[in-house]
């Protein structure tokens, strides 16, 4: 993860696990927004665009672009707010309860 100095505290991250399933949203974008994207997440946040395989519901792959963490840390804890952004996200999705376990096990108290 990485510490964000905007939202102070830990924000999400992804890394090789094998076995694991990281869970998220496609949605097509233009490239005058993929410009804008970057900007925001490369540029401001320490994040870098990689280019990933994906696979949808109906296990079709897609390639896709995803932000990475550049300098990665140890976990830091995010604050409850950003929590919830990632919880209400991840619920919206129809996520699994463990994964949803599993955002709710890095609560700071």
């Amino acid at each position: 993860t990485s510490y964000s100095h905007v939202r102070k505290g830990g924000v999400a991250d992804m890394y090789h696990a094998p076995g694991h399933i990281v869970y998220g949203l496609v949605v097509s974008i233009n490239n005058e927004d993929l410009v804008k994207l970057d900007e925001i997440e490369c540029n401001k946040n320490e994040y870098r665009r990689i280019q990933i395989e994906a696979i949808d519901d109906n296990n079709n792959k897609l390639d896709c672009f995803c932000y990475d963490v550049i300098d990665k840390k140890p976990d830091i804890p995010p604050t409850k707010v950003y929590e919830w952004l990632v919880y209400s996200g991840a619920y919206s999705l129809n996520v699994s309860d463990s994964y949803l376990s599993k955002i709710r096990s890095y609560r700071e108290d």
